[in-house]
């Protein structure tokens, strides 16, 4: 079993949701015990684009998915450098 599984966030906001389910089916699947995101900070996902994940924007689900998802799952932010 892998113990993590990662994935680095620069895109729409809308792929924040299939990470989330991927890391669910890796768990459910006895794949990984931990999902670890990486996405932008607001700052600097303003730079990029409109509408892309933001770590500040990243938590705000984080009460649904409780319901729902059994899996550890950090998230990060990646300041402009």
């Amino acid at each position: 079993m892998t113990s993590a599984q990662n994935v680095i966030q620069f895109r729409n906001t809308a792929r924040r949701y299939s990470d989330i389910f991927k890391f669910q089916v890796a768990y459910s699947s006895n794949m990984v015990q931990l999902g670890l995101s990486v996405v932008p900070t607001q700052v600097l996902s303003r730079r990029i684009d409109s509408n892309v994940v933001n770590f500040e924007r990243a938590g705000s689900g984080t009460a649904f998915r409780q319901s729902f998802y059994n899996l550890t799952d950090l998230t990060g932010g990646a300041v402009p450098g």
